[in-house]
């Protein structure tokens, strides 16, 4: 009798250590199907930004000579460029961003990131950016959605330190990928160059009606406000005319603008040329219109005729 009590007791014993090593090994098999499921497969990202065409119109500034090289000193030519990377998943959310500024001649930067396998969409932008200001012209506005996100500048005219370049890409990431993007000026240079061979000419008043507002990257659309020159200018200022000492001609300054190409009515710059009194000698408008992104342009003003020319700037 108790043999057999002995023998049920051993074999209760084995069926508990059964059903409890059979629970445990359920448990680390569960265990195992859920880390699997929570384990995200991540890739190395990579993009090559080519910023030949933007970095083009810097070299076109520091490249200025002859009696230009007075109005772009040495020191406002400090001109570099500030690169920001930014990647949005599928929904439109900022899941990354990053930023380099480039001072060298090459004409690509690269980005890596480790990313989640998903669909993306690519944002890279430039601006110029200058040693001497610590003023940053444009400013990304609603950065965090895609949807909303805006190239925004409070100031107008743009100067030679505002240049900029926008492009976009969307991506499928399943694998280690290497892709190359293209930033695109969204805009064009206009060095507004007024001079005169008269020494009467002691101020310059200029005012403008027409700026940039923002650049709307999902759309890529360029926001641009007009003002009705009954309600006044958008901007206006007032300079007074340098006399170098290598030109021939006495009095000049320059004035440049970065401008969006517009769908809408020509930009309108005024001017009047003032003597020492305020007194004005003359007075026209000038009218800039067909303003392709990456054409920079020349405008040549003599100041005691009012006779403009507009030329191309290359390299």
């Amino acid at each position: 009798m108790l043999h057999q009590q002995i023998n049920l007791y051993k074999n209760m014993t084995t069926i508990k250590t059964k059903k409890v090593l059979v629970a445990i090994f359920a448990a680390l098999c569960l265990s195992s199907c859920n880390n699997d499921r929570d384990t995200t497969v991540q890739y190395q990202f990579t993009t090559n930004v080519d910023i030949s065409e933007v970095a083009n119109s810097v070299k076109v500034i520091k490249g200025l000579n002859g009696p230009l090289v007075n109005i772009m000193s040495s020191e406002d030519a400090q001109l570099y460029m500030r690169i920001n990377y930014l990647v949005y998943d599928k929904g439109g959310s900022l899941i990354h961003k990053d930023k380099k500024d480039s001072r060298s001649s090459a004409d690509k930067v690269t980005f890596s990131a480790m990313l989640d396998e998903d669909d993306y969409t690519v944002v890279v932008w430039a601006e110029t950016r200058r040693d001497m200001d610590e003023v940053v012209l444009w400013n990304a506005i609603n950065m965090n959605s895609l949807q909303t996100l805006k190239l925004e500048t409070s100031m107008a005219p743009v100067g030679d330190f505002g240049i900029m370049g926008v492009s976009k890409n969307r991506v499928t990431l399943n694998k280690p990928l290497n892709t190359d993007m293209k930033l695109r000026k969204t805009g064009a240079y206009y060095l507004l160059y007024f001079h005169s061979n008269s020494e009467m000419e002691a101020y310059l008043y200029i005012r403008g009606y027409m700026g940039n507002i923002a650049y709307i990257v999902d759309k890529e659309e360029t926001d641009v406000l007009t003002y009705d020159t009954n309600l006044g200018p958008l901007w206006k200022d007032i300079y007074e005319f340098t006399s170098p000492q290598d030109v021939s001609e006495n009095m000049l300054l320059g004035l440049p603008c970065f401008l969006f190409p517009s769908k809408m009515e020509a930009y309108k710059i005024e001017w009047a040329s003032l003597d020492k009194n305020f007194d004005i000698l003359n007075a026209k408008t000038i009218t800039i219109d067909n303003v392709e992104a990456d054409r920079n342009v020349l405008v040549d003003i003599n100041v005691k005729t009012g006779e403009s020319k507009f030329i191309p700037m290359t390299q």
